[in-house]
């Protein structure tokens, strides 16, 4: 928490420990899981989380991707599950794959989570989850240039983000619409959205240096 509002401040943070020990794990990722566990416990779950939640202010998209990856090296059954945890980890991956590097493998990761969340029954998502779901649709939709649905899937998001005072979803949804505008040459539309999120961004108080990028969907 304390380096997420350091980042949201605009102050820079040179070395500190967490920063440090996810570093480290993306050299080792065997010293999340020294014991060998098939499955993640709690505190495994919520090291995972930590690690992913710094790295939207700290790091890439691809290095999401990364850690994602390794979480599946580290416990192998997961994503052979269907337990809520592992569908979400999978949908993250997803989500950083398509905003860096979609392929086949991302659409099958998108066909497969399609049909576990028309299985409610079976995974019973939260409703964040589902919009983590909804953002990957929007994002997958963008780069087969199916722009009125990108759209679509992303203000849905949007409004459910506001709703719930999501402001870091609502910014990096931001980012997707703008973007998305800016490839169609919809420019007076793109300059509409830049102009909500620098609002929004001033109106929190927050840095607007760490939302910058649009093209990247940070």
């Amino acid at each position: 928490m304390k380096l997420i509002y350091l980042k949201v401040k605009g102050i820079s943070v040179k070395e500190h420990d967490t920063l440090l020990k996810i570093e480290e794990f993306k050299n080792n990722e065997q010293i999340l899981n020294p014991e060998g566990l098939a499955l993640p416990n709690a505190k495994q779950v919520l090291v995972f989380l930590i690690m992913t939640t710094v790295n939207l202010f700290y790091g890439t998209p691809l290095e999401a991707i990364k850690i994602d990856q390794f979480d599946d090296r580290l416990y192998p059954k997961l994503f052979a599950t269907k337990k809520p945890f592992a569908v979400y980890l999978l949908n993250l991956l997803a989500v950083a794959k398509a905003k860096t590097a979609p392929d086949e493998k991302t659409d099958q990761m998108e066909r497969i989570l399609t049909t576990l969340y028309k299985n409610n029954t079976v995974i019973n998502p939260t409703l964040y989850a589902q919009t983590v779901f909804l953002s990957l649709k929007a994002q997958q939709s963008k780069n087969r240039r199916e722009y009125t649905a990108a759209l679509q899937y992303a203000e849905d998001c949007l409004k459910i983000y506001q709703r719930n005072k999501l402001v870091v979803n609502e910014i990096t949804m931001y980012n997707l619409i703008i973007n998305i505008y800016q490839e169609t040459d919809e420019n007076e539309k793109a300059n509409e959205y830049i102009y909500k999120k620098l609002s929004l961004l001033d109106d929190k108080g927050i840095n607007p240096a760490p939302f910058h990028s649009v093209n990247s969907n940070n």
